[in-house]
């Protein structure tokens, strides 16, 4: 993925794929751009847990054979699922990313895409921020409903709290439209 050199500001904008974050990426294009800017896309990729099963037909098959060893073909099954998983995953994330390379090219914004493998994304923004020396972070909310973001927090509110740049948090595009 493309990395153009600039001399104006570098602005971090993370992506996860949802409408919240697409609308992060338009705001920053339409508002907050200058030719300077260099933008880095950055994308928290997190591995989707190895997957298992708690059901009776699954608990019969142990993993653990009668001398002690391992089912290798329990263990295989599961390995191909997850590795399938994981694939089908990055696929997914890899076309999003492209869908705003595109769009960088597009509106002749230097850019530089990042694909992160790590949790938690909050952590990982601050991180990568800091690395790339980032000046400002503009991201989506979640969008998560007040009990739910009360209870696990959110990673706008993380970023916010433990990044040492500006950080702007663009709203959902519901909440958007109903501003404007």
């Amino acid at each position: 993925m493309a990395e153009i050199k600039s001399s104006g500001r570098t602005v971090l904008i993370p992506v996860d794929g949802s409408e919240n974050a697409s609308t992060a990426f338009q705001f920053y294009i339409d508002a907050v751009h200058q030719p300077e800017d260099r933008l880095i896309v950055l994308h928290a990729f997190e591995l989707p847990p190895l997957p298992y099963s708690s059901g009776p037909c699954c608990r019969a098959q142990t993993m653990q054979k009668d001398d002690g060893g391992i089912n290798e073909h329990v263990v295989f099954a599961y390995y191909e699922e997850w590795s399938q998983m994981v694939k089908e995953t990055r696929e997914g994330q890899e076309a999003m990313l492209k869908s705003y390379e595109d769009q960088c090219k597009e509106k002749n914004v230097h850019y530089q895409v990042l694909m992160v493998v790590g949790k938690p994304a909050g952590e990982v923004i601050c991180k990568v921020s800091e690395d790339e020396k980032a000046d400002l972070i503009i991201m989506g909310t979640r969008g998560q409903g007040l009990l739910r973001r009360t209870l696990i927090g959110s990673v706008s509110d993380y970023v916010v709290h433990h990044a040492h740049i500006p950080v702007g948090v663009v709203p959902g595009p519901q909440k958007l439209k109903q501003e404007t």
